[in-house]
């Protein structure tokens, strides 16, 4: 496919600048479309110096779950950097397992999750010492040419042993949040509700989609039941819940 998820994004922000796109709840920032793409590409020249390892360029997120938690993905993309999302909820041994085994050559760290990510031994960027600009040069879409480079690499099915990396091209993602999107009927005037981590692929990947599609995106920093509940009755149309 010609464009990536990050172009498509790219798209929304060149037609629809001044649309909200992403709200952190709790007193998080908010982005309108225009302001997130330059927050993607601030992100992106951030990963530029991440270095290839064995698999290829890869960077580990380890960030809180804010707006930053998905506009990540977008800017290793931007980036030809495949990102490695990794749980928070993790020990240390665990994440240090998956930097390494990812060869991850550079942690783009958040929050209190920088101190752990210090511990690595691999070069770490803090996204709060990178600094937004207020615009950015237009896009140029269709370009890349990225659709079977890795996009994504999952770390999964740790219940009985170390976590393994599942591999997502561009294109294969691409195609499951066009999927999911028609699925569940995602359209421009919804409002997603994102109660969920960041880290974890599916909330990532609806993330992803909404914003694909022009949708607004509504980020719960942690999961509470009161907020889901009134966001859910005054703000949001959809939901991606796990039944307990």
């Amino acid at each position: 496919m010609r464009l990536s998820i990050a172009e498509n994004v790219a798209a929304r922000a060149l037609a629809h600048p001044d649309r909200m796109a992403l709200e952190v709840l709790d007193g998080g920032p908010s982005y309108t479309y225009g302001q997130a793409w330059c927050r993607v590409v601030a992100l992106a020249e951030a990963l530029d110096q991440t270095a290839p390892g064995r698999h290829g360029r890869m960077a580990a997120l380890l960030l809180p779950n804010d707006a930053d938690g998905v506009l990540a993905y977008l800017a290793c993309q931007m980036a030809g950097v495949a990102a490695v999302p990794i749980s928070t909820r993790l020990a240390e041994p665990e994440i240090r397992f998956v930097v390494e085994d990812a060869d991850a050559k550079l942690i783009l760290a958040g929050g209190p999750f920088a101190k752990v990510a210090a511990n690595l031994g691999v070069p770490v960027v803090r996204v709060e010492d990178i600094e937004t600009p207020t615009s950015v040069p237009p896009p140029v879409l269709g370009e890349s040419e990225r659709g079977e480079e890795p996009c994504v690499v999952g770390y999964t099915s740790g219940t009985t042993g170390f976590p393994k990396g599942a591999l997502y091209s561009n294109d294969h993602y691409l195609t499951a949040l066009m999927r999911w999107g028609w699925e569940f009927g995602l359209t421009a005037d919804q409002v997603m509700l994102v109660p969920g981590p960041l880290f974890h692929l599916s909330y990532a990947g609806l993330s992803m989609a909404a914003l694909c599609i022009g949708a607004r995106v509504r980020i719960m920093l942690e999961f509470r039941a009161e907020l889901a509940l009134s966001e859910l009755r005054e703000h949001c149309s959809f939901a991606f819940l796990v039944p307990s």
